[in-house]
C-alpha cells in the first residue's frame, strides 16, 4: 500500500479543492511526460471531445488525448494508476464518497490552445466526483501561461490561478467548481482524470 498525504485529503475536505506538489517521483513523472510527448510526434493522440456527445469542438478546448488502459500500459502509467487507485480508497475512507474508478487521460496542449470555462460533471450525469490533474510539464513558471484557473466565487476571491508546475497534483469537486485552462506560450502536457461513482443504471 501506498502511503497518501494526509494533506491531499483534509484541503480537499476543507476547501473542495487541494493542491500537492511532488506528488510521484520525479523519474515516474520524466517518463510519463515523454510518453505524452512520443504520441504527440507520432500523431496518435486524438483532438478531445466536448460533453457526452463527444462532439470535437476546436473553439472550446484545444487539447489532444489519449487514454489510459485500466493498469497503464508501461511502468510509469502502472505507477501512476496504482498510486491514484491508492487515493481513490483513502478519499471513500475519509469522506465517504463511494467513488468506484478513474478516468484518465493524457492531456496535451500545443502552444496557444485553452479549454474555455466549463464544469466537469455532465447535467445528465452525476458519475465524476472528483476531477484530478498531475501535470507533466519541465520547468514551468508562471509566465508560460497555460494556468488552471479555478473559480471559486468567493467575493474576496472570485478565482484561483493554478501554475501547472510539473509534479503538482489538483484534486477538485468535479459538480462545484467552475473552470478553465489559460493559453499558454509552450506545450502544456498533463494526466487529466475523474474519480466516478458506479453508474447507477440497472442492467
Amino acid at each position: 500500500m501506498t502511503p497518501i498525504p494526509h494533506s491531499i485529503i483534509s484541503a480537499l475536505e476543507t476547501n473542495g479543492y487541494s493542491i500537492y506538489d511532488d506528488f510521484l517521483p520525479d523519474s515516474v513523472i520524466r517518463q510519463l511526460a515523454q510518453e505524452a510527448r512520443d504520441m504527440a510526434a507520432a500523431g496518435t493522440l486524438k483532438p478531445a471531445r466536448v460533453g457526452l456527445q463527444a462532439q470535437s469542438q476546436r473553439d472550446i478546448r484545444g487539447d489532444l488525448t489519449h487514454w489510459l488502459e485500466d493498469r497503464g500500459d508501461s511502468p510509469a502509467q502502472q505507477h501512476y494508476t496504482h498510486v491514484m487507485n491508492e487515493l481513490c480508497g483513502a478519499l471513500n475512507r475519509s469522506c465517504f464518497l463511494g467513488l468506484h474508478t478513474l478516468e484518465t487521460h493524457f492531456a496535451v496542449y500545443p502552444p496557444g490552445t485553452a479549454y474555455g470555462r466549463h464544469l466537469d460533471q455532465f447535467r445528465d450525469s452525476q458519475q465524476r466526483i472528483i476531477s484530478s490533474i498531475l501535470y507533466l510539464n519541465d520547468d514551468w513558471s508562471a509566465s508560460d501561461g497555460g494556468q488552471l484557473r479555478l473559480y471559486l466565487e468567493q467575493p474576496e476571491r472570485p478565482h484561483l490561478d493554478v501554475v501547472p508546475h510539473g509534479n503538482r497534483l489538483v484534486l477538485f469537486e468535479s459538480a462545484r467548481f467552475w473552470h478553465e485552462v489559460l493559453p499558454a506560450s509552450r506545450e502544456r502536457i498533463s494526466l487529466t482524470g475523474w474519480f466516478r461513482a458506479r453508474d447507477p443504471s440497472p442492467l
